[in-house]
């Protein structure tokens, strides 16, 4: 997870994490080499995967924290396989198609909700929280279509009804941050930057196959999904920033930060434009990406290049579908301050979020 000489505080080194270096920096080291090394593809990377597999899985392939030097493997961890798979093994296949990362993915999670361990009124979940919750459902809507796996399809709607029946109405429309499925509530807080955001995308997802199929959900589903955002969107200041976390109940901003992830949220609002026609959730995208140029130089975490990472990733999707020019120069200013990070050796901050640096210049190099 860490490398010598990372300067953010005394971090534990020979450490992986399925949820870290999996999640965040595997998958880009894989792209990478994809385009610039194609020998490495095929060799080291594809070894690591071999031996991700036969090291760090602990029951049924759901994989656990590894300690190098002392080669002890820790318990079983839901969120690792959860955090592996959407931000790591999902990234790659949407990229290189069925790999054996695909596989890897399709396998634990099929183990993952085999072994969900919370109860509802739905079924069983991965957790009471909308971060592990909504990184499942995400990979779930994914390998439904693609494998054809009735199990898939079964699995997504169980979390999508557990949110859409439950969690919503009982929430002030909002999927909140956790849930307690057993006295049927949960704290007053809604985070919309990551490690929270996302069940939004993933229920918005969910929806969007569930009206292509045509099913009996897709009418309650658009109901509900369409106050959600309504909701969001709200809470969101004059430009159409999103604050990190606001509370459900009044959209009071609890944390008066503005999410580097805002693109992600935007993204699930555009796709709901997509799927439904109405211009006014495309209205927003195009609204927040033309005040972006309010936004240089800001500073979106703390000073870390992280924070640039993501919310230049967030305007890169969106302009792939809306190139709206004040985004496009945007982003050029703000490429130039992510490219200076890098050190003389190659290396960004010497921690796995070095690896979503290279997620970013990637999508800019392909952009280009």
């Amino acid at each position: 997870d860490y490398l010598p000489g990372y300067k953010r505080g005394k971090r534990p080194l020979d450490l992986y994490t399925p949820h870290n270096s999996g999640a965040d920096n595997y998958p880009y080291l894989v792209a990478t080499a994809f385009f610039a090394d194609r020998a490495l593809y095929e060799g080291r990377m594809r070894e690591m995967l071999r031996n991700e597999i036969r090291y760090t899985s602990v029951t049924d392939g759901i994989p656990g924290d590894l300690q190098l030097k002392e080669q002890k493997l820790g318990p079983m961890s839901l969120f690792g396989a959860a955090e592996y798979a959407k931000d790591g093994l999902l990234a790659i296949t949407e990229l290189l198609g069925r790999t054996p990362c695909f596989y890897r993915m399709a396998d634990m999670t099929a183990a993952l909700m085999t072994h969900a361990p919370v109860k509802s009124d739905f079924g069983s979940l991965p957790d009471n929280g909308a971060e592990l919750n909504g990184d499942v459902l995400q990979t779930l809507v994914r390998l439904a279509p693609m494998t054809g796996d009735a199990r898939f399809w079964e699995w997504a709607e169980r979390i999508g009804d557990a949110y859409v029946r439950e969690v919503l109405p009982r929430n002030h429309g909002l999927p909140g941050h956790t849930w307690d499925f057993a006295k049927h509530e949960g704290p007053d807080r809604m985070r919309l930057r990551d490690h929270g955001n996302e069940m939004v995308v993933g229920l918005v997802l969910l929806y969007a196959l569930e009206s292509y199929r045509g099913g009996e959900r897709a009418g309650v589903y658009r109901t509900a999904i369409g106050h959600m955002l309504d909701r969001i969107l709200e809470s969101a200041n004059p430009d159409g920033m999103l604050y990190n976390e606001v509370r459900a109940s009044d959209l009071q901003p609890l944390n008066r930060g503005l999410s580097d992830n805002w693109g992600y949220v935007y993204g699930a609002v555009y796709t709901f434009y997509m799927v439904t026609g109405e211009t006014r959730y495309r209205d927003a995208v195009r609204r927040v990406l033309k005040n972006l140029p309010k936004y240089r130089n800001y500073d979106w975490e703390s000073g870390s290049h992280d924070g640039y990472a993501d919310t230049l990733e967030s305007a890169l999707y969106l302009v792939a579908r809306e190139p709206v020019p004040e985004a496009l120069d945007w982003i050029e200013s703000e490429m130039r301050t992510l490219i200076n990070f890098q050190q003389p050796d190659g290396t960004i901050e010497r921690w796995y979020g070095d690896g979503n640096w290279n997620r970013t210049l990637l999508l800019y190099a392909m952009y280009k």
